[in-house]
């Protein structure tokens, strides 16, 4: 089970979780006469809350931040333009020029928390690249691979780094011989 079908099923059990409460607090408050209800009730109704808080969070979680952002690239091959990667489609990318040291760099408009990032290479995929933020001065490399198999890569970032609007996929060396191509490049966090 991925991440994403995790968080799924999170937020399915909480929903259950609520919706179980609220059957009891209006069911056995029902049958119930009695001045200790009020307390029960209360607890009910802070759990059936504290579900909802739960299952809101585990969404927020679970949102592309890359797909509200803006992406620019050191090169871009032919029509596969840098917008590509973060359009939620994975039959449309963007590649590089066919060279070594190029860039995809997503603006998220706002700073973020980063704390998982996914990306999906196509057959012309990196064999050594890093995940980097700009803290205001210059590029950090939060994550590093230098022995990348393409196909699916998954980041979690632990600890999260500090938060950043301006985060970036480095390809160092190429796995062949034509550019960087990735389909999409995901980023998940909270705000600032």
């Amino acid at each position: 089970m991925d991440s994403a079908q995790a968080v799924l099923a999170a937020q399915a059990l909480l929903v259950d979780l609520r919706g179980r409460l609220e059957w009891f607090r209006v069911h056995v408050g029902l049958r119930w006469d009695r001045p200790t209800w009020w307390e029960i009730d209360n607890r009910v109704l802070a759990l059936h809350d504290l579900c909802g808080t739960l299952h809101d969070a585990l969404a927020e979680a679970e949102t592309n931040r890359a797909r509200a952002g803006t992406a620019t690239a050191s090169s871009t091959y032919g029509a596969f333009s840098p917008a590509l990667a973060i359009d939620g489609n994975v039959g449309t990318r963007w590649s590089s020029a066919f060279a070594d040291n190029q860039w995809l760099q997503i603006d998220l408009g706002a700073a973020y928390r980063i704390a998982r990032a996914r990306i999906f290479w196509e057959t012309a995929h990196a064999r050594s690249w890093r995940l980097e933020q700009w803290d205001g001065a210059q590029w950090v490399a939060v994550y590093l691979n230098d022995q990348a198999a393409g196909g699916v890569e998954e980041i979690f970032l632990d600890p999260v780094w500090p938060a950043a609007q301006l985060w970036r996929m480095y390809g160092v060396t190429r796995a062949t011989t034509f550019g960087f191509s990735l389909y999409e490049f995901e980023l998940y966090g909270e705000p600032a």
